[in-house]
């Protein structure tokens, strides 16, 4: 059931588009509809996720990465909440996720993982996915070129401290009014 629940969560992040619903044992586990990709994050791990997760865009010619990246209130010690979609097709990619580590290195201590959705748009021509018979494994002609690219889409996610780091601005504009009964927010 485990298994099958992981596999779930894949289709359901590489598809927003389409809804989906499973039972078992007479029990509804997931019922999702079309929704935009944030609200099928929550749908799927809880409303926390929602006003925790950081939106990632960057286009590189030819490459285009797109998706969430969790803030620190959703760090994990275990793996198991990062995806990465190759042209919408589940991948297993260390050198790639160990991009986005790479992003959260000040961030996060080792053996900590962020949670992270991404999609990387690409040519066909640059990456082949006949390296395993399950093809959750990809070799890519730019291999590093890629992953500075997703490192960086990640990093400039990250930039604004206040958003990584919700307690932080929570307290900040708490000691901000306390001390000036009135908070002006920059829009």
């Amino acid at each position: 059931q485990r298994y099958i629940n992981k596999v779930m969560r894949r289709f359901m992040l590489s598809r927003p588009d389409v809804s989906f619903k499973m039972i078992s044992n007479k029990k509804t586990v997931y019922d999702v509809p079309i929704q935009e990709l944030s609200n099928r994050i929550s749908a799927i791990y809880g409303e926390n996720y929602n006003s925790n997760i950081l939106p990632v865009i960057m286009e590189k010619d030819p490459y285009k990465i797109s998706g969430f990246a969790g803030n620190l209130s959703i760090i994990r010690k275990r793996q198991g909440e990062q995806y990465l979609f190759l042209n919408g097709r589940f991948i297993h990619n260390r050198l790639l996720n160990s991009a986005v580590y790479s992003a959260y290195q000040s961030l996060v201590k080792r053996g900590e993982f962020p949670f992270f959705t991404l999609f990387l748009d690409a040519p066909n021509h640059s990456f082949d996915v006949n390296v395993h018979p399950a093809k959750l494994e990809v070799r890519f002609k730019n291999e590093w070129q890629i992953y500075h690219i997703i490192k960086s889409a990640v990093s400039m996610s990250l930039t604004d401290i206040i958003k990584v780091i919700p307690e932080y601005s929570k307290y900040y504009l708490k000691s901000k009014f306390d001390s000036q009964n009135e908070i002006s927010l920059p829009l």
